[in-house]
């Protein structure tokens, strides 16, 4: 399997989540210190349009009902241009940190949105500290931090986030060889395997077959994050919600 059918294989499954999603409720609750009465807003995108609510905090805390989206993920801005991925699971989600470190909230209370923040805590933003202190060694660190990542994906086969990072692996690291990819898509549980839905806004299958095609630099540590969030301020409909 040619890299491109790799990542058109690992998209395929996001509208198989629609329709499971439109009976679940997601309810989120936040806590931050220092974001006081601040706005947030959500972006998703669903039945192909993208869409953000507004909520209103209220002494750093805010309470927010997600709605459906078509990758089964959600956004939430926090500050300018940095972003909180939050998969849609039913039952409480708990957002909480320091507005004073924006790049790690954590997001626990239901498996996935655990898992994710698991993942940030023992590895990526270990790396990000590390690439901050030598930033001559990023390209050696972007290495060790894609082989931390695999193994993480190989010890959780059956997660939609495994699924997640390893489409952002191929993507935009793939420093390994394709067959490497492969056996790691192909030791997925068949559930999540076709439910990697983390493509940037507007991306196209073969927009993103065509970018990996291509070998793309892999991105900095921030850049690699704000890809993974996969959504961009901009022009969304949507609706204010007040908490």
């Amino acid at each position: 399997m040619k890299l491109p059918l790799l990542l058109l294989a690992l998209l395929s499954g996001s509208t198989s989540l629609t329709q499971a999603q439109t009976k679940t409720v997601c309810q989120v609750e936040g806590n931050i210190k220092g974001l006081g009465n601040q706005a947030v807003v959500v972006f998703y995108d669903w039945k192909g349009q993208q869409r953000r609510d507004t909520v209103h905090a209220h002494n750093d805390q805010f309470s927010y009902t997600a709605r459906p989206s078509d990758d089964g993920q959600f956004n939430l801005k926090i500050i300018p241009s940095r972003f909180t991925p939050v998969w849609f699971e039913a039952g409480q989600v708990t957002v909480a940190g320091n507005i004073a470190e924006p790049s790690e909230l954590t997001v626990t209370g239901t498996p996935e949105n655990t898992l994710s923040t698991q993942y940030n805590q023992q590895i990526e933003w270990k790396f990000e500290h590390r690439a901050k202190g030598n930033p001559d060694s990023i390209a050696t660190l972007g290495k060790l931090l894609g082989q931390a990542t695999r193994a993480f994906i190989t010890a959780h086969p059956k997660a939609r986030t495994s699924a997640d990072l390893l489409y952002q692996q191929a993507k935009f690291h793939h420093d390994r060889p394709v067959g490497e990819y492969e056996k790691l898509f192909r030791n997925l549980s068949p559930r999540c395997a076709g439910q990697c839905t983390r493509p940037s806004r507007g991306a196209s299958p073969g927009g993103v077959a065509q970018a990996a095609a291509g070998r793309p630099p892999a991105p900095t540590f921030q850049h690699a994050r704000y890809r993974r969030c996969g959504c961009f301020a901009g022009s969304f409909s949507g609706a204010v919600r007040v908490a």
